[in-house]
């Protein structure tokens, strides 16, 4: 995920395969568009892909038109999913 989340540009679809991941991971300046958006998604919508644990399980920020679904985030200590613009706190 580390090296094929950088990569994704405008109309790209990530399918992220089934299993248990390290939460904590952080996601930053992807865009999309309207009309082409990064999509993020579980490869079998019946069995997600689990993300356990970190402070935040996803972190997206500085990021826009990125879609997610059949995703699972669970056990973070901080947010399970959390989107923010990156501007200070």
């Amino acid at each position: 995920l580390q090296t094929a989340l950088p990569k994704l540009k405008q109309g790209d679809v990530l399918k992220i395969a089934s299993g248990t991941y390290e939460g904590g991971f952080w996601i930053s300046g992807l865009n999309g568009t309207e009309s082409q958006p990064i999509l993020i998604q579980g490869a079998d919508p019946n069995y997600p892909p689990i993300f356990e644990g970190g402070g935040s399980g996803i972190q997206i920020t500085q990021s826009s038109h990125v879609h997610l679904s059949d995703l699972q985030v669970t056990g973070a200590s901080g947010n399970g999913l959390n989107i923010d613009e990156g501007g200070p706190k």
